[in-house]
């Protein structure tokens, strides 16, 4: 099985927990703001609820789900460059 689609997460949100879902559940969430980094996770094997961002294994798998996220091979885009004044005068 994919462990993207595997629910085995367990996430605080709000008062209450919600799981178990899957970690592109989880993104989902985190896009729409109800899970932070503070958010408390907790799956099968953990001793006790963590917040997110102590969760390597779930952290990792949500960035690698952000599409603004460069991939490798993808080119990376120019600046747009600035627009300096002219040092001229109007007047000319």
């Amino acid at each position: 099985m994919n462990t993207e689609n595997e629910k085995r997460w367990f996430v605080y949100i709000g008062d209450q927990h919600e799981g178990p879902l899957s970690v592109t559940e989880v993104f989902d969430r985190k896009k729409k703001g109800q899970v932070l980094p503070e958010s408390y996770v907790w799956r099968e094997g953990m001793a006790d609820w963590l917040m997110l961002s102590q969760v390597q294994e779930l952290s990792q798998a949500l960035e690698a789900m952000n599409p603004s996220t460069i991939q490798v091979g993808e080119e990376i885009p120019e600046p747009a460059p600035s627009e300096v004044p002219s040092r001229e005068s109007p007047s000319g």
